[in-house]
């Protein structure tokens, strides 16, 4: 077993000074096999560092607002047909994620983004504007 260490600067969910985790996974794993794991946070943004989390859950809040950005925005991209940077996103003051596309989209393509994204990540932790 080989671990790496890796810092993990999350620049485009926090905002300044981001907040920034050192992680490690075995590296003589296959690539779809290979586990992150936290090792020490680094660095706290002001909106987390208001949630009181310490450790590992708040390098899960972090990593997990992260991620339900990232697939928000791959979901409503895939749904809708347009190309992911036609949409804007931000999260509102209870961490909610909203997303919007920048062009006209029907109802019915927002209705179907957002039922898609409430049957994964739950009602009302992404809002599709």
């Amino acid at each position: 077993m080989r671990f790496k260490s890796t810092l993990w600067t999350i620049t485009d969910s926090c905002p300044p000074p981001h907040c920034q985790f050192e992680t490690e996974c075995d590296e003589d794993l296959p690539q779809g096999e290979k586990v992150v794991t936290y090792k020490r946070t680094h660095r706290v943004c002001p909106i987390h560092r208001a949630t009181g989390l310490t450790g590992q859950e708040l390098y899960d809040r972090a990593a997990g607002e992260n991620t339900r950005k990232s697939f928000a925005l791959a979901l409503a991209s895939e749904i809708s047909g347009l190309p992911r940077d036609r949409f804007t996103w931000g999260y509102d003051d209870q961490r909610l994620l909203h997303i919007s596309p920048k062009e006209d989209t029907t109802p019915e393509q927002k209705k179907l983004v957002q039922n898609a994204l409430d049957l994964q990540f739950g009602p009302s932790k992404t809002i599709v504007d």
